[in-house]
């Protein structure tokens, strides 16, 4: 289930801890006098905080390299021998002993003896799901180990530092009342796992919205309707030639000069679609619609079939595109794909990439359309409809490039910064700032979430503030009575009480 330190074959100076677990009972910590406690057979040996969180780890899967840097890394001050001094006591009283084929531990800290407790194999009785996934996230400016455990059951994931990761991984061994007490945020974490459905027992919701309905509900809400990765598992290789070196350069400069001759005729087109939208605008309208939702599904299938391309490096984690759909945003309907797999592709630029695929298409239709426009007749329908197509994908992509709003330009910033939940996490970083409470985020990414909050919030007020005050305004200048009576109509429906359920 887990990712197992197994040990270097080349590395005679580390060895994998033997699991002590079934044959001993787990020693005690008390905080108030600062002192750890354990029964070995009638007598009691006192232990600092330092060991009782190394002892944890003698179950028969670290390594005594890694568990001294996990100590390192929790108790700072600790010896750098902390685990060899651990190993020679546990010999002293009888838990270890030296197997006979070696001389035995010396002062000097020599790490060539191999230990054997002479135990069995400790079961595991982990309460997570069976079949969870440790996925290390790399990034090139992230010093600290970041990891993902993945569900690949019901689609969620966890991202967390090394120290979560090791207190999860202490359930296989341990309950969760008993992690909590070496581990003080280990509730919370348990929450997160709860939440995302890591835990035996948790299942996912079966789409029923929780609560009565509320109006603002309609300014966003999705519509799953298929879920298509057999197909594009089926299609995919019929494009790889698209990801291809020369493909890409030969994409980037024929945008590149198409972008250059745009501008020198920006004046002109300017003018012509000015006159085009004065003569026909009415006509236009519903068009201009239509092609903007066509854009915006081939968009959608860019990120799909990127992801799917990428995905065949890592065929052992089986990277999926679940779900397409419909979203609608203030009853505005347009596409969309579930690609959060991305988070799991080994490199930064491929996770970059599933998320400008969509924008690199609409570029590129923009750009045939473009061209198109360059030779069509100017009374022809081809010559407006190339107009209306090369307008829509250009208004696409700048409504998409936003990284204030949850659109590509939002989780592009999270693909190269590295930041997952780039603007959860900037708020409560703010949060701990004005309470004045420790903020557990690396010092490298605190400046992007202490410059993205505000300019984050900032935009959902003045977005909302605009929608709400428009569509307020015209509703009280041309239907004043229907919307007060629907109004209190929801107020009753709101505050009634629901009718209990009778049923034996």
């Amino acid at each position: 289930m887990f990712a197992h330190y197994s040990l270097p074959d080349n590395d005679d100076q580390d060895w994998l801890l033997p699991d002590i677990s079934t044959d001993y009972s787990k020693p005690k910590f008390d905080r108030q006098t600062n002192q750890g406690m354990w029964q070995v057979g009638g007598k009691l040996h006192l232990l600092s905080e330092p060991e009782v969180y190394a002892l944890s780890c003698f179950v028969g899967k670290y390594t005594q390299s890694h568990t001294q840097k996990a100590c390192s890394r929790k108790f700072p001050d600790c010896p750098p021998n902390l685990v060899t001094k651990l190993v020679e006591k546990l010999v002293g009283m009888g838990v270890l002993a030296v197997d006979s084929g070696d001389e035995g531990i010396d002062d000097t800290g020599d790490q060539e003896k191999a230990i054997s407790a002479g135990v069995s194999p400790a079961v595991s009785k982990s309460p997570l799901k069976p079949g969870l996934q440790w996925v290390p996230y790399k990034h090139w400016w992230l010093k600290e180990n970041i990891w993902l455990l993945r569900n690949p059951i019901d689609r969620t994931f966890m991202f967390m530092n090394e120290d979560a990761k090791e207190a999860i991984e202490f359930l296989e061994t341990m309950s969760p009342a008993e992690v909590a007490k070496i581990e003080p945020h280990f509730p919370l974490l348990w929450q997160h796992l709860k939440m995302n459905r890591m835990i035996q027992g948790t299942s996912p919701s079966k789409g029923k919205r929780r609560g009565k309905f509320n109006p603002l509900q309609l300014l966003f809400f999705e519509k799953p309707l298929a879920n298509p990765d057999r197909w594009l598992s089926r299609h995919v290789d019929k494009l790889g030639w698209l990801w291809s070196r020369p493909s890409g350069y030969l994409m980037v400069f024929g945008l590149i000069f198409s972008a250059i001759l745009a501008t020198s005729q920006a004046g002109t087109l300017a003018s012509h679609g000015q006159k085009l939208w004065q003569n026909q605008g009415s006509q236009l309208l519903i068009p201009f619609i239509i092609y903007s939702l066509i854009i915006v599904t081939i968009h959608e299938l860019g990120h799909c079939f990127t992801l799917k391309h990428y995905a065949r490096q890592v065929p052992q984690l089986d990277l999926k595109v679940p779900e397409v759909g419909v979203m609608f945003m203030c009853l505005m309907p347009t596409a969309y794909c579930l690609t959060t797999d991305s988070y799991f592709l080994p490199k930064v630029y491929q996770r970059a990439l599933v998320v400008g695929a969509g924008l690199v298409v609409q570029f590129l239709i923009w750009m045939g359309a473009f061209w198109v426009l360059q030779i069509a007749d100017p009374t022809s329908w081809l010559h407006t409809t190339s107009y209306l197509v090369m307008t829509a994908a250009l208004v696409t992509v700048l409504w998409n490039m936003n990284p204030l709003a949850k659109f590509d330009g939002y989780f592009f910033l999270e693909a190269i910064t590295g930041v997952i939940d780039l603007r959860g996490r900037s708020r409560d970083f703010y949060r701990s700032l004005l309470t004045f409470k420790p903020s557990n985020e690396p010092q490298e990414t605190r400046w992007i979430l202490l410059a993205y909050a505000p300019f984050s919030l900032a935009y959902s007020i003045l977005v909302f503030g605009f929608l709400l005050s428009r569509l307020l305004g015209w509703s009280l200048e041309n239907i004043p009575m229907l919307l007060l009576t629907l109004f209190l109509g929801w107020l009753i429906y709101f505050y009634f009480p629901e009718p209990k359920d009778r049923s034996v």
